[in-house]
């Protein structure tokens, strides 16, 4: 009778465990899957969100998302980095920023890819709430956090990344 018990509480075990790992890996997918484009000027390009990351500065909060950027085209693609814009529930908007290392262009070299390209936003601790989404192109919109409020509160100058929605 026990060795009965034991080995269904191992198969209801590894049952529950490798549900959660396939939920995980399929909403990690999800996150990340390729999505095409097409710019303004009618070219194309490929946007994939690699991970997402939330920080606390001094000044306010962060979002950066990751992405890679393929060009599917044989000449070079320019972006316009004001594009690519983050929504929160309450449609507040945000630009990302340009200061530091970030140019206002990101160029795509012809057929080529940007492995790893940042954008940063500042937004307020009140956009992690709901829902936020990015605007990857005209009339091109995914979301990067499920509708879970993010409630961790995080201590200036830390960061933390995520590599689905539910965050």
């Amino acid at each position: 009778m026990r060795t009965l018990v034991g080995a269904t509480a191992i198969a209801v075990i590894g049952a529950s465990v490798g549900l959660l790992a396939w939920w995980r890996i399929q909403e990690s997918r999800h996150l990340s899957q390729p999505n095409s484009v097409e710019t303004y000027g009618g070219t194309n390009y490929v946007f994939q969100v690699l991970e997402t990351t939330v920080g606390k500065l001094d000044t306010g909060y962060v979002v950066i998302v990751y992405a890679r950027i393929s060009n599917t085209n044989s000449y070079e693609v320019v972006l316009n980095r004001n594009w690519f814009v983050l929504a929160d529930q309450d449609k507040d908007y945000f630009q990302p920023s340009t200061t530091g290392t970030q140019t206002g262009l990101i160029r795509l070299p012809p057929n080529g890819v940007v492995e790893k390209e940042p954008l940063s936003f500042a937004v307020p601790d009140d956009s992690f709430a709901g829902t936020i989404g990015l605007q990857i192109g005209r009339n091109y919109w995914i979301m990067i956090k499920d509708e879970k409020p993010f409630t961790r509160r995080l201590q200036s100058g830390e960061f933390v990344t995520f590599r689905s929605r539910n965050w």
